[in-house]
């Protein structure tokens, strides 16, 4: 899990304010590429309903990708990517 603290986390104080969100990255341990959309929602959720409580208290916009979708977005040269290795955090 890597996140990456949302635009307007990263200003002059570096503390979220009312306005913050956190963008969280999710890379699941499993292999493969979502055969379809309803695949990427069910992946989604099975990490959304852990973020419950938090979601509660901060707005989190959630990204979750298989070990092969973070590859590929790697590979593409996805300026996201390289954003998220530079400023975001490993949690897990």
């Amino acid at each position: 899990m890597m996140p990456l603290p949302g635009r307007d986390f990263w200003g002059k104080s570096r503390t979220l304010t009312q306005d913050s969100d956190i963008d969280i990255v999710v890379i699941l341990d499993k292999s493969g590429i979502s055969k379809d959309y309803s695949e990427v929602l069910r992946n989604k959720a099975s990490v959304s309903r852990v973020l419950r409580n938090i979601r509660k208290k901060v707005p989190i916009d959630l990204l979750v990708y298989t070990r092969e979708e973070w590859e590929a977005l790697k590979n593409s040269g996805s300026t996201f990517h390289i954003e998220i290795e530079r400023e975001g955090y490993v949690l897990l």
